[in-house]
């Protein structure tokens, strides 16, 4: 696995847990389902469904980030120790 594999494995799983608990708490707040069985359900799977379709997208961006800061750091030149002379 390269590295940025692995980072965008690792930012997407916090990225994707967040994003869930946003979408779960904004809909358990602003909505109020009655005391039935099937408004219970019917919410907690349409919150499921809706904080998955957000999550994904959310990670599809994130990747793409983590992609431009890579291309980023692979452009960057980098310039060797030697070339900075501290006592000057």
């Amino acid at each position: 696995m390269n590295k940025s594999l692995i980072a965008k494995r690792a930012i997407s799983i916090v990225v994707t847990a967040g994003t869930g608990k946003i979408v779960g708490d904004i809909i358990k707040n602003n909505t109020s389902p009655s005391d039935s069985v099937t408004d219970k359900v019917t919410y907690t799977v349409g919150a499921y469904a809706l904080g998955g379709m957000i999550a994904a997208k959310t990670a599809e961006y994130t990747d793409h980030v983590i992609d431009d800061i890579f291309s980023a750091f692979r452009k960057t030149p980098i310039v060797p120790a030697e070339s900075f002379n501290v006592n000057d």
